[in-house]
Parts: structure tokens; sequence; C-alpha cells
């Protein structure tokens, strides 16, 4: 159990560019269930910056004017128009026992319907799926 009162996730991603390079740092952990909270969530953003600044320092890049679309906030620069804050998603409810039952039932019509086709990575897709069936069905 983690007692947060922010936001949990199970890793975090910050991607830019320079007129010379373009770098993504990923931070998390192997165990997904190992979660990143509270000031975690800056730590990819600080590693591309500390890289960004050390590979930019015997280059004088010269005066830089920021793209239209963007704008700074404290250390970083975002896109205008993008979500300031995440929102949590809707709780999804449980499907009710006979819902799920016709959905098994609409997937295996649907899979046994398929039919032959000439384009190669269409047939290589097909023979690579299992057949979908339900107890007590055969194919």
């Amino acid at each position: 159990y983690i007692k947060n009162t922010g936001y949990v996730a199970p890793a975090e991603m910050f991607v830019g560019y320079t007129r010379k390079y373009s770098m993504a740092v990923w931070t998390g952990y192997s165990n997904r269930l190992t979660p990143i909270v509270g000031d975690g969530f800056y730590v990819a953003a600080k590693v591309y910056r500390s890289m960004m600044t050390y590979l930019s320092e015997d280059n004088n890049p010269g005066d830089w004017t920021m793209p239209e679309g963007l704008y700074r906030s404290g250390e970083f620069v975002f896109k205008k128009g993008a979500r300031s804050a995440w929102t949590a998603p809707r709780p999804q409810q449980a499907p009710t026992p006979e819902s799920s039952s016709s959905t098994s039932e609409s997937s295996t019509s649907q899979s046994s319907s398929t039919t032959p086709s000439t384009n190669n990575s269409a047939n290589n897709n097909t023979n690579n799926q299992q057949p979908n069936t339900t107890p007590g069905q055969q194919n």
C-alpha cells in the first residue's frame, strides 16, 4: 500500500530536441508495480536538461527564437493547448456475466468468418493468430 496524495505512475518519459540532437529519456522500474511518485516525475526532464547542457557546453548556439505554439513555465517549455494537469480517467464498470459471454460469442463469430486474402501480410497475420473458441465448440 502506498500512501500518496499526488500522482502515481509506473514510468515517466521526456522527449525533446535541439538543432543538433534529439533525445528521449525514460525512467521507471522493471517491476511496473513499483510506482513513481512525487518529485520522481521530474527525473526524466532533469536528466534531459542536464545531458543537453553537457552536450552543448562547447557549442555556442547563438540566439534562439522559441517556435510558435510553445511557452516557458519555470525551467521547462510546453506546447500551448496541451493539458497542464493530469486528470484521472473515469473508472470503468466491471462487465456483467451476461455482457461478457455475449462479447466472447461475438468475437468467436467474427474470427470464424474470415476469408483468405491475396495480400501476403494479411495472410501472415491470419496464420499467426490462434482460433477463438468457446468451451464445447469445435473449429
